[in-house]
């Protein structure tokens, strides 16, 4: 076997068992000012720095680097050193959740519902729709656990905006439907750990209800 033939193999391998620390197909940073480059050098140009906690979806990943996918639809490299290992990845259940869903368009704008939290303020709309065939008996439950992933990437998206929002809305096309709506004042306490699970929720608007299985009884958001 050539040299190089040999080298390419290597690569592979190397490619295929640093694609299983990233199961959950998300890259969690950890390190302050984390480097995004442009390429899978260290001498290529620095696209930006991403604070801790901010997350990617992975692309691939190539040796000791990780090929990610950018909010605005471009691509970028991290060293994976920078980047929490799988046991410290927070809320796998909704980076899971994520996987059945796709998000078509986002937009900000003023919430035009009745929920007073967030009524005529500027808010993040995400737009989600099933990307596989969710049986009915888990639709509403993963449509809970998405929109809770949602809630925190729209609040790390509105830490990085230069646009003023006061909250997150996740829009769910299909046939089941429904809408959740949060406050970025809320989301951060909840994140923070200021309050717990259940307070939270009982903050945040869902409707209808029954289109969120896990969801505790909320005033209805009613906008759509």
């Amino acid at each position: 076997m050539s040299q190089r033939k040999l080298q390419q193999q290597i690569s592979e391998l190397e490619a295929n068992a640093g694609s299983q620390k990233f199961l959950s197909n998300l890259a969690v940073v950890k390190t302050p000012q984390a480097s995004i480059f442009q390429q899978d050098d260290d001498t290529s140009k620095v696209l930006f720095r991403a604070d801790p906690e901010d997350e990617f979806e992975v692309i691939n990943v190539k040796g000791n680097w990780v090929h990610i996918r950018l909010e605005n639809g471009t691509e970028g490299w991290i060293r994976g050193a920078q980047l929490q290992p799988p046991q410290e990845v927070d809320d796998t259940e909704d980076a899971a959740a994520a996987l059945n869903f796709s998000t078509p368009n986002q937009e900000i704008k003023p919430f035009g519902g009745e929920w007073m939290a967030l009524k005529g303020k500027p808010s993040l709309f995400v737009f989600a729709q099933p990307n596989r065939a969710i049986p009915t008996a888990i639709l509403g439950q993963s449509q809970f656990a998405f929109a809770k992933h949602i809630f925190t990437e729209g609040y790390r998206e509105a830490m990085h905006s230069e646009q003023p929002m006061s909250g997150v809305v996740v829009v769910f096309l299909g046939d089941k439907g429904g809408v959740a709506a949060a406050t970025l004042a809320d989301i951060r306490r909840w994140r923070d750990g200021a309050i717990t699970d259940k307070v939270f929720f009982e903050r945040c608007s869902f409707d209808p209800p029954e289109s969120f299985r896990d969801a505790p009884s909320a005033k209805p958001v009613s906008n759509r």
